[in-house]
Formats: structure tokens, sequence, C-alpha cells
């Protein structure tokens, strides 16, 4: 894992022209997603999570639909182990980080360890949510390093993170913290932003937005957190 240092962060969806910043306290982040290989070995302890035996209620129908068992064959290790797993839902994803005495970021942990709104990011994150994309296969250890040695943060998958679901936005900047945080999301007309970073981040929030816990797709999986 690698120490993401604390910090402050300017949420993307704040609004005004004092916008509050964010303390992050330091943290312990997975350099790479959460491989095949890595997802396969949590299986074998945790039976439950098994694509045949895991709850409607936690996973969707497409649950490691890519995988043609419960466990992968050792061909299967030899040809996507070293890929991300996907295909997982958050119930799953929390699951797997439990089990490693970690847990999943928040929103704010995951776009400051991304380090987001850094200009050399920008147009690599626009070009890659604006292409086709095909399932993910690239070995972890081959993703691009970005900040704080943590590889991949942008351009291969979307991750899931703890609060996938508290995504809100609020236009009005004399609303009070309570209100905020109870606002509801508002479609990206409301945003009213010419910066092309926060497009970028607007996508990552709408995408979010529409998830459920037991939802899967075939470009999102997961890293963990622990705390320092």
């Amino acid at each position: 894992m690698q120490v993401v240092p604390s910090g402050n962060y300017i949420p993307f969806l704040s609004s005004g022209e004092n916008k509050p910043k964010v303390q992050i306290k330091s943290f312990k982040m997975d350099q790479t997603p959460v491989t095949n290989f890595e997802f396969n070995q949590f299986l074998k302890a945790n039976p439950k999570w098994r694509k045949t035996k895991v709850l409607s209620l936690f996973a969707d129908q497409n649950y490691l639909k890519h995988w043609k068992h419960d466990l992968l064959s050792e061909g299967e290790i030899k040809k996507i182990g070293d890929s991300p797993v996907v295909n997982v839902s958050w119930f799953a994803a929390r699951a797997f980080c439990h089990a490693q005495q970690g847990r999943l970021a928040s929103i704010n942990e995951w776009e400051f360890a991304a380090d987001s709104d850094n200009p050399k990011n920008i147009q690599k994150i626009l070009r890659w949510y604006g292409k086709i994309k095909k399932n993910q296969s690239t070995p972890v250890k081959k993703m691009s390093l970005g900040k704080y040695g943590l590889r991949g943060m942008h351009g291969y998958i979307w991750e899931w993170v703890n609060d996938y679901n508290s995504v809100l936005i609020t236009n009005d900047s004399r609303s009070t913290s309570s209100d905020k945080m109870n606002g509801l999301f508002c479609g990206g007309g409301s945003l009213g932003s010419k910066d092309a970073s926060n497009y970028a981040s607007f996508m990552r929030y709408a995408f979010r937005s529409g998830l459920d816990g037991k939802y899967t797709y075939s470009l999102l999986g997961f890293r963990c957190i622990k705390n320092m």
C-alpha cells in the first residue's frame, strides 16, 4: 500500500466563491486496483461471495460474469490474474476490504488521492471518458503511475467508493451545511462550469450517482484503503 499524506481538498460540487475545503487525514491505499487473482483468493476463504452462492440482494446477475466458474482455473489465472477484477458489487468490494482489515475510500479520499484536478491528468481523463470501452485486461503493474505512487487511478476502470450514493449538489451558495448534505444531485446544466477538469469530475460523479450497491459493470472495480 502507498501512503497518501494528509491535506486539503475542495470538493468538485462545492459552490460559491469561498469553496469550503475538506481536510483529508493521511491514509494508506492499495497501489493498484484489486486483481482477479486477489479476489479469487478472497473467494477461497469466503465462499458465500462466489458467483453461484452470493445472494441476489448483494449482487446482480452479471456478478463476475467474466469468470467461467466460482473460482478461476490455473489457465484463467495466467490469463487475467494480474488484471483488475471487475463485475463486482459494492457489497462484495466492501466485504473484500473488510477481510483485509481495510475499507473502501470515501469520495473525497479517492478524488484527493487521484489528483484529479491536475492539468496533466485532465485531457487523459476526458479522452478515456469519450472512448467506447471494452473489457479491461491491462495488468495492474503496467498501469500508469500517478501521484503518491498509485497506479491506474485514471484511464482504466471506474472504482467503487464507500459513499458512492451520497453524490450531492446545490447551486445556492447561501445554503447551510445541513442543506448541502441533504441536497439532490442535479444535471450538468446546474454546474455552470467552463473548466474542463470539472467536466471530467462531473462524469465520475454522474456515474456514481446512478449506481446501486448490488450493481456490477465490466469496467467497475475497486481498491482498498487503511487508516493510518
